[in-house]
Parts: structure tokens; sequence; C-alpha cells
């Protein structure tokens, strides 16, 4: 049986705990069960094993015990139960709660004749699961209940709220589109059906909220899909200059159009708009810069091609930091990596190779395809830097061949060609030829995010020159 149960308690805040303290219960094991249960929210747990010999209980009994005490706690907390239930289900992030108490939820809801109330419980249902964690998403599961939404919206007052979602559900499947760009059956046909499903109704409602969404969409797929970047940087130029617009976005995605054109401009190399671009979130101190790692580390990095080592490592320290100790995977890849590339550029190896381990350690090889790419980069940088040039160059030979066995795609190729510039530098240092002509080399290759590649490799091959 899953924890739905104590990490309901563990996230709860001091309000909503003293309504759990104030259940009335007639079992005295019960009584025990839960003041155990409020206790651990601040100190060590039992095994269950452990906790069913503290209790006097058997298994069967103690999934019982379980199930009573979780509904008597969701009755504590929300009397009513419903969508106010799920409401706060999700406003504490509690992906697994939320998600089996809408099963549940669903069920009943299917017995009702009235499309009103059928309309009420998908929108809803749809709000709610958009708060959870990007990463807890599930594509299918969200255009399951947008569609649904939609079908009971249908010429009503909440038509064009439906369609809103539908256009929130598209940026997550554009995103995901993107992060997996090794998907042997990319869903690029979809996804421009879905963007004139939204034109279409945005011509047919003429509503200006659907527009903005339309427009944001639209830069969306040209960034991560065409992966025309030119056309994208002024695309979200036009949206960051048109408030109206703006605003009427969700908060969120109103906050990252700054952040999508500043990556614009970095992946264009243009180091000092970017960089404006991201100090603009830290001079604002934006919370949603601070809770983006992906941003905070392109401004990290942009620091280092500016030679400002300071400003890197503050950073690193002050805001980097927590996301590398959180324990969520990505979370610690993303940060790790980027303490590695920083170590790198200030010359301590010890250091970048105990954060290479950590970012390994946590590399989702399935899905970040790009990030695997990163990793052995860096890998390789690393054992040339530290003079093993024999394990660096097997890194790069398992690269290339992991590289070419991939669906060909416009940028896996370019990926490949700059793994063959490194193995042609591999091998001017094999015969200890100079290794500055290849400096122009690799300011042609390795541009936008891999730019800091040139800067590692900068320094390299001047070093390489004076020894």
């Amino acid at each position: 049986m899953k924890a739905y149960l104590e990490k309901l308690i563990k996230v709860l805040n001091e309000d909503d705990l003293k309504k759990i303290k104030s259940i009335h219960l007639k079992v005295s094991k019960m009584k025990i069960f839960l003041a155990y249960l409020v206790e651990t929210q601040t100190s060590k747990e039992m095994t269950k094993q452990e906790l069913m010999v503290y209790l006097r209980v058997d298994d069967k009994l103690y999934r019982k015990m379980k199930s009573i005490l979780l509904r008597k706690c969701y009755e504590a907390l929300v009397p009513e139960g419903g969508l106010p239930l799920l409401d706060i289900l999700s406003r504490y992030r509690l992906v697994e709660n939320y998600k089996r108490e809408l099963a549940h939820q669903e069920i009943k809801i299917k017995r009702q004749n009235d499309s009103k109330i059928k309309s009420d419980f998908y929108d809803n249902a749809i709000t709610y699961l958009l708060r959870l964690p990007f990463s807890s998403q599930n594509i299918d599961e969200l255009e399951h209940y947008a569609k649904l939404n939609l079908q009971y919206s249908k010429n009503s007052e909440k038509e064009v709220q439906a369609y809103y979602h539908s256009g929130r559900i598209l940026v997550i499947r554009i995103i995901e589109e993107f992060y997996g760009r090794d998907l042997k059956n990319p869903n690029k046909i979809l996804i421009l059906n879905e963007l004139k499903n939204l034109d279409d109704a945005n011509k047919k409602l003429k509503d200006e909220k659907l527009l903005a969404l339309s427009l944001y969409c639209n830069a969306i797929y040209v960034f991560c899909i065409e992966r025309n970047i030119a056309k994208a940087k002024n695309e979200f130029l036009n949206l960051l200059n048109n408030m109206t617009h703006l605003d009427l976005l969700p908060t969120d995605f109103a906050l990252s159009v700054n952040g999508f054109y500043a990556s614009s401009c970095y992946l264009l190399n243009e180091f000092d708009e970017a960089l404006v671009s991201y100090e603009k979130y830290v001079t604002e101190k934006n919370p949603f810069f601070f809770s983006q790692p992906h941003l905070m580390i392109r401004l990290c990095e942009l620091y280092m091609i500016k030679d400002r080592e300071k400003d890197a490592l503050e950073i690193l320290e002050l805001h980097l930091k927590r996301f590398a100790e959180s324990g969520e995977p990505d979370a610690v890849q993303l940060t790790s990596i980027t303490f590695a590339k920083y170590y790198l550029f200030i010359h301590d190896l010890p250091k970048a190779f105990e954060s290479l381990q950590v970012s390994r350690e946590h590399l989702n090889k399935k899905f970040y395809l790009l990030h695997d790419v990163d990793q052995r980069t860096i890998e390789q940088l690393y054992f040339m830097i530290s003079g093993d040039m024999k394990f660096a160059r097997s890194i790069l030979i398992r690269t290339l061949k992991f590289l070419r066995e991939k669906v060909k795609t416009k940028e896996l190729g370019q990926q490949i060609k700059k793994q063959e510039v490194l193995s042609k530098l591999f091998r001017a240092k094999a015969k200890s030829k100079s290794l500055k002509p290849f400096i122009p080399l690799l300011e042609s290759v390795f541009t936008g995010y891999d730019y800091i590649y040139v800067i590692l490799l900068k320094k390299y091959c001047i070093n390489q020159e004076q020894s």
C-alpha cells in the first residue's frame, strides 16, 4: 500500500495539522497510530515492521487502519469533500494522493446526467492537475481530461476556459518533445494540429486571452520544435513588448517569456543581450527565476564566458547549491554538471571530478538525450585536462558511436560534428602538433549553450602551447 497517509501528514502546515490532531477516534490503537504519524512529521520514522509490532497489529489490520485514517484526515481537512479536497491536495502537490482521489471522484461524476456538473468537475480537475510538478505530469492523462472538459463545455461560458486549458497542456507536450528529442515517432503533426485547433478557437471565440496563449504556444513551438531560434527570438520579443498579451498569459508563462528571449539570444551567440535579459530577473529579485535552475545555470555559464568568476560562484553558492542538495534527480544532475564546469574553469580538478560523479549518478539517460551528450563531453574535457588522453579518447569514441546510432536530426548532426572536431584535436595532441589553430574551428562549431566548452578548451590549447 502506498504511503498516501504518511505523505499527507508530512506536508501539512500548522493550521491543517491542528485539524488532524482534533480528529475524534474511539479505538485506542487508531489514536496511537495517528499520534505517531503527527509526531514523525519532525522525527525519525519506524519501518513498517517496527510500526506493526509497536501497534500490535497484523498486515491486514495495519492496511485497514491506514485506509480509515486517510479518509478521516480528508474529512477533517475538507468536510464537504469533492472538488475542495482535490484543490487542497493539489496545493500541497501530493501527486499520488491527488490522482487517486481524482479517479475515485471521476467514477461518481460519470454517473451524473448534468453536463454542467461534469463541466465544472473537469475544468477544476485540469486546473488542479496543472499545479502538480512538471516531472509528474502525464501528457496522455492531461489530454484525456482536456478532451472531456471541451466536450462538456461546448457552447457554454466555459468554452474559452476549456480551450485555455488545452493550450497550457499543449505547452507541456511541446516541452516534453523538446527534451525527448530521440523519439522514434515524433509528435510534430499532432502538435501542429493542436496549434491549429487553438488558433481556430481563437478566431471563433474572439477572445484576447486565447489570442495571447496562441501567440505564446506558437513561439514555444518555433523555439522547441522548429528550432528556428532567430524567429523565436523575435516572437518572444514581440510578446515582451505587448504588456496586454503578457498580462493575459498564465503567470508562469508570462514570466518565462523573458527567459526564452534570453535563451534565444544565448543560442545565437548574442551573449551581451542574453546577459542583460537574465540579469533583469536578478535585479527584479524575481521568484520565478530563482525557482528555475536551468535559467540560473545559463546565467552562471555566461558569467564564465565573460570571465566573471566571482559572479558565477555567487550564483552557484547562493542559488544553485540548494538544487544540487535537493535530492530531485534532474535538478541534482543539472546543477552538479554546472559545478563541474565551474571547477574546470578555475582548474580545481578534484572538485570537478566529484561533481561529475554526482551528475553521472543522477542522469536520466532515457529521456534527456542532450544532457547525456553534455555529460559525456564534459567528462572528455575533464580527462583531457587532467592528462588522461587515452580515457578521454575512449569516451569520445563511445559518444560518436552512441550519436550515430540515434534517430537522425539536424541537431544530432551538429552534436556529431562537435565530437568529430574533438577527435581531430585529440589526434593533433597525440602527434604533438600545435593546438592553437583549433581555436577558430572550436568557436565556429561550439556555439550557443556549448560555447562554455570553447572557453575551457581555449585555456587547454593555450596551456598546452606554453608547456
